[in-house]
């Protein structure tokens, strides 16, 4: 593959991959890093990519990103991210702003407390814009399964936030 479309793969896929990974580990460096190792491998293995039966090179590359997720859960042998340790500066704003990453902040902590295949299905929708047949295929789960519990999670999401009035 070509240099230009190597970079033409991470500038499309970076922005989205890096929302999911930091939205599942909360933390800047280590997201960075993860998010590194993400696409050194999709560089080495770009030339093993085909698209067959339904792949997308997006869905490859969250498949990719979805195994190194798994990876650093099992190295850090831990499964919820803290409200606290994820980055929202609320200092030295103005009260709208601060409302809002207070708001963003209780949104990330009622999507933490969602089972965690349900979380995995509302990252990879609202934050990597995935398709529910791409998230299908990535879990390896069929697409009604992922319909039914992206509505379940927004449902209790709903629930959760709605005294927010987000």
């Amino acid at each position: 593959m070509h240099r230009y479309q190597i970079e033409t793969i991470v500038h499309d896929y970076f922005q989205p991959v890096y929302r999911f990974i930091y939205f599942r580990v909360g933390n800047t460096v280590e997201t960075e890093d993860i998010v590194g190792d993400i696409f050194e491998k999709v560089v080495r293995h770009i030339h093993d990519f085909h698209e067959q039966d339904g792949a997308t090179l997006r869905s490859w590359i969250f498949t990719i990103a979805r195994h190194a997720l798994i990876d650093y859960y099992r190295k850090k042998r831990h499964t919820n991210i803290p409200i606290d340790a994820i980055e929202i500066p609320v200092a030295a704003m103005s009260d709208a702003v601060a409302n809002l990453s207070l708001n963003l902040a209780h949104a990330l902590a009622a999507i933490d407390q969602l089972p965690s295949r349900q979380k995995e299905i509302v990252l990879l929708r609202h934050q990597a814009g995935l398709s529910n047949k791409e998230i299908a295929g990535i879990m390896q789960i069929g697409e009604r399964t992922v319909a039914a519990s992206l509505s379940r999670a927004l449902k209790i999401l709903r629930q959760q936030l709605a005294p927010l009035h987000l």
